[in-house]
């Protein structure tokens, strides 16, 4: 039942009666919270989800911070396609009869689509309903729609559905870092016109040595390579440097490459942990740490030089009274059942759990509870360039997940914020001031309550109605005991609005410079005022899946990249905005999905210039040879295709479709 009480006194807040009312019914005759929820627009997370979160007191681990300890026993069996984000006003026609080729596959698909100029950033994905008889990437047209296109790095069937995200993160290594890993150079990389296949391996004519020096010590030089292979050798690097020379090369024609090409090259020990793993986040680590240490094996390399690109490390405080222990994370991931409203509010739960403690108060009505076990206290040391977020797939054993408007993810994301630094100067005394703005907000609305009424009765209807009788009887005693009255109801109306202008202002405050859930208001300046904020990390990939995947350029240019869930087709689309990727992640998280989700940000300072990349291009003899092979094999592929259609003119225009279009965000290195 509504309590009168309560819409009486958001009514004299002056809000309209049925906001009043919904809002309070939204967080189940709550007041304080109603009125939070007007000013904010925000629902208590028990409101929002319909059920409490029952996960326990998140910790951090070796490569992730976990925020429960609900297990994770189901894979995702690939039993069903992978349903593709389809953003809202697309215009999509469809023709059984007519046989429709994609143009940047140049593959066939039983079903085409067809986005109008209008929606040209809102489109989504036609599937092939009868599937190949085998998995073959050579059906695909090998040059790209348009030269300005990115390199695609496409999938692996279903039942490979891990190693497909490899290759995305490989991508991403070679578009953002691509001058920290031509350091290394091998001279010839022994370029096969299959190359982008991944169906064999072919090893560099220049290998690793290894000598040992006094002190015990081992130091590595490139040699030419000669009689059988002894000694460790970097393939995922070769591997890497491959995809690096061909997407850092200017007008690269190269319109794809098959995630194989990582998966072919894997070290036993990578091999036999994702056969024992069921989940991205689990081998993920693995696979970027073997990276790293390949790059680390090469001469010139710092020892760990390369880990630091991609590893944090955090600070677990099991209790106050003892000290930090330091760990290392290579991402972070989330479960389907701590997805939030936005990036922040997820990190939040992880790394300020005093805030989180306060909030469960308010939420109970500021009852108080007897004292309890100090929980761990999680918070980050170093943060790495590279910032990976895993947002876990739905599970048999996953509660339903619904998020009515998905989850914000951030264009720019500070995770400095949740350092110790940034915590202990300046997040401490904002969750300090929220405490003491909450304290001080109960008592203001009590007080405001003993104010208006007295016993149940409303003080101002008793005070208009002995006015009213005193005025029907007009002598010198009764009227100067209503002046006596008249100015006593002027100083409740005084003392009511001045408590009500404070709480407001606190209301104020606690949405917006005291705002934890979105410090891009207030905080972030700050912290950027005291020197603890630099610069942002910008979002530079975003996978929904394996089968559809944004990609920022270097310039900040987006793409998205679409396939069906066998590799066989795909499409490029330019991004119109940015603004498109988050509609499109938002749609994505409405609900658990059944594959990983994984973001990457990029910090913007460790972001190269076009010149560095150009140079360290330069630099590598190696990767350029490579590279120059990968285009004459195209030009040769395409003269090849001109003998066997007569015209060349037209087919030059089959094969091509614009390939002669320049593109002002072309990557360019001067070969």
């Amino acid at each position: 039942m509504m309590d009168n009480q309560a819409v009486k006194s958001l009514l004299e807040m002056g809000i309209p009666h049925e906001v009043a009312v919904d809002a309070l019914q939204r967080t189940g005759g709550n007041l304080e919270a109603a009125v939070n929820f007007i000013f904010s627009n925000e629902l208590p997370e028990q409101a929002e989800m319909g059920e409490e979160n029952d996960g326990s007191q998140p910790r951090i681990s070796e490569n992730k911070i976990v925020a429960g300890t609900k297990p994770c026993n189901v894979p995702n069996n690939g039993d069903q396609d992978i349903e593709m984000p389809d953003v809202s006003g697309v215009d999509v026609d469809y023709d059984d009869d007519e046989d429709i080729t994609d143009e940047r596959s140049g593959s066939n698909s039983t079903s085409g689509c067809r986005v109008t100029a209008q929606d040209y950033d809102r489109y989504s994905i036609s599937e092939t309903s009868i599937p190949p008889p085998s998995y073959s990437i050579v059906q695909h047209n090998e040059f790209k729609s348009n030269v300005g296109d990115p390199t695609v790095v496409l999938p692996l069937p279903l039942n490979s559905l891990i190693e497909s995200y490899f290759g995305l993160f490989a991508l991403l290594a070679a578009v953002y870092f691509p001058h920290v890993f031509l350091k290394p150079d091998f001279k010839d990389l022994n370029y096969r016109a299959d190359w982008f296949k991944g169906s064999s391996f072919t090893e560099p004519k220049y290998r690793l040595a290894y000598c040992e020096a006094e002190d015990g010590s081992t130091t590595s030089e490139i040699v030419l390579a000669s009689g059988p292979n002894e000694g460790l050798q970097p393939h995922l690097l070769w591997q890497l440097q491959k995809l690096i020379s061909v997407v850092n090369t200017r007008k690269c024609e190269r319109a794809f490459v098959s995630a194989k090409v990582f998966t072919s090259s894997l070290e036993p020990q990578l091999r036999s942990k994702l056969a024992d793993s069921e989940h991205l986040y689990e081998v993920l680590p693995a696979f970027i740490k073997s990276l790293a240490v390949d790059l680390e094996m090469c001469p010139g390399i710092r020892d760990r030089e390369t880990r630091s690109l991609f590893i944090s490390s955090a600070l677990h405080t099991p209790n106050k009274n003892e000290p930090p222990m330091e760990t290392f994370l290579s991402l972070f991931h989330f479960l389907p059942e701590e997805y939030d409203s936005n990036l922040y509010k997820m990190f939040n739960v992880l790394l300020y759990p005093e805030e989180e403690e306060e909030e469960e108060d308010v939420i109970r009505g500021g009852e108080q509870e007897e004292a309890r076990y100090v929980e761990p206290e999680n918070t980050l040391k170093e943060v790495a360039p590279v910032l990976t977020i895993l947002f876990n797939e739905l599970e048999t054993n996953t509660e339903s997940v619904s998020l009515p408007n998905g989850v914000d993810i951030p264009l720019e994301f500070y995770p400095q914020l949740y350092t110790k630094q940034c915590k202990d100067q300046l997040i401490r005394h904002i969750i300090s001031k929220r405490k003491q703005a909450r304290t001080r907000s109960r008592c203001l609305l009590q007080e405001i309550n003993e104010l208006k009424s007295y016993q149940g009765k409303n003080i101002s209807t008793i005070l208009e109605s002995t006015l009213a009788y005193l005025q029907t009887i007009p002598d010198d005693a009764n009227n100067e005991a209503a002046k006596q009255i008249a100015s006593l109801k002027d100083t409740l109306n005084s003392a009511r609005a001045a408590k009500m202008e404070e709480y407001k202002d606190l209301a104020s405050k606690l949405h917006g410079e005291w705002n934890l859930s979105h410090p891009e208001t207030h905080i972030i300046n700050t912290a950027k005022q005291l020197g603890l904020i630099e610069n942002p990390y910008i979002l530079t990939m975003a996978a929904l899946s394996p089968y559809s995947y944004f990609i920022r350029s270097r310039n900040g240019a987006w793409s998205w990249i679409q396939s069906n869930t066998l590799g066989t087709e795909f499409k490029v689309k330019k991004c119109s905005s940015p603004s498109v990727v988050q509609e499109a992640i938002k749609h994505g998280t409405k609900y658990a999905s059944e594959t990983p989700l994984m973001f990457i940000y990029c910090e913007e300072g460790k972001i190269p210039t076009e010149e560095v990349v150009a140079e360290a291009l330069k630099s590598n003899s190696g990767c350029l040879k490579f590279a120059e092979d990968d285009q004459n094999s195209l030009k040769t592929l395409r003269s090849q295709f001109f003998d066997g259609m007569g015209d060349p003119e037209q087919a030059t225009n089959n094969i091509n479709n614009g390939n002669d279009n320049d593109n002002d965000d072309d990557i360019d290195s001067d070969n």
